[in-house]
């Protein structure tokens, strides 16, 4: 099932049960998973709808972040999920005045963490203030950011329904439940990514589908795919095919390697840009385990480059 994040921020639709829907989080008594939806436009990622017996409801969006070159730490964090948070807030405040005479307003916003035990690194909860039939209601929306993932919650829905403490809880507990887009045993790791920016001397009007199909012809898996913006992020990649150079390089270290491809396309010329890097620590077997993770990731730029320039005529 398929639907568009407009229809899905419009959270008056009745909530339907679909026959066979397991959730899967260890939710509290009495709450159960009624609907999961992948959102219709590129890289929207997921929706989740959790309702009581009394039919008061959680919403959840679950969507990849555009990639960087640079992966996105520290004071960055902070600074994007204040931004994400004002921008989530308003969002549901238009939506609201487009399909209600409900009137909605911010009434704050504070940092919180994850919960405990999370693989998300940073949250935001706001507050929302409305009125209807002349009385004060509340709601709350909460954002948490980690591993290049964004999750966005509207609860409850109808505002008031679920007392705050109650409400809270509920949250923490879908959240901590959610699978990470990865999973890092030893921890992620924090090596910098190796970049390498190429300049082509002509506007190759093709370099974006060159870039996609190159990727999808060795065989790595997207989080996040636009062509028409020239931005990429494939999934962290553990195993190689048997017998290349990269699967040599690994020697079952396996760090998951990830690669953000990012294009530029002009009248006089083109970029193609490529960051490489390792998500995930591995156990320091010999001195040297930190130099063959880097050279891997190095490996796995080159090949990428390589390819991509081969498949547009050039050759470094």
């Amino acid at each position: 099932m398929r639907v568009s994040r407009a229809g899905a921020l419009t959270l008056c639709l009745q909530l339907c049960l679909l026959g066979g829907l397991q959730a899967q989080t260890a939710l509290p008594p009495g709450v159960v998973l009624v609907e999961r939806a992948q959102l219709s436009e590129a890289n929207g990622g997921m929706l989740y709808r959790y309702q009581r017996s009394d039919r008061a409801g959680i919403t959840l969006f679950v969507t990849p972040l555009p990639p960087s070159l640079y992966p996105c730490v520290d004071e960055c964090v902070d600074q994007a999920v204040a931004a994400l948070s004002e921008e989530f807030a308003q969002a549901i405040i238009s939506d609201t005045g487009r399909h209600s005479r409900d009137s909605l307003r911010l009434a704050g916003s504070v940092a919180v963490a994850p919960p405990l035990g999370s693989w998300l690194e940073r949250g935001q909860m706001t507050a929302l203030r409305g009125e209807r039939d002349g009385e004060t209601v509340d709601s709350y929306l909460w954002l948490f950011l980690g591993r290049e993932t964004l999750v966005q919650v509207r609860g409850a829905e109808p505002a008031g329904a679920i007392d705050f403490e109650t409400l809270n809880g509920l949250v923490n507990a879908i959240v901590q439940e959610l699978p990470p887009p990865y999973a890092c045993p030893a921890g992620l790791s924090t090596a910098p990514p190796l970049v390498e920016i190429f300049p082509i001397d002509i506007g190759l009007h093709k370099l974006p589908f060159r870039v996609d199909s190159t990727l999808a012809a060795l065989e790595y898996r997207f989080t996040y795919r636009s062509e028409a913006s020239g931005l990429w992020r494939t999934a962290p990649r553990f195993l190689w095919p048997e017998g290349s150079a990269l699967a040599t390089a690994s020697e079952e270290m396996n760090p998951g390697i990830q690669l953000v491809v990012v294009t530029a396309v002009h009248e006089g010329g083109s970029v193609v840009a490529v960051s490489s890097r390792a998500v995930c620590q591995v156990p320091e077997r010999t001195r040297r385990t930190s130099e063959d993770i880097l050279n891997l990731a190095r490996k796995a730029k080159d090949e990428a480059l390589d390819a991509i320039l081969r498949a547009v005529g050039y050759l470094r």
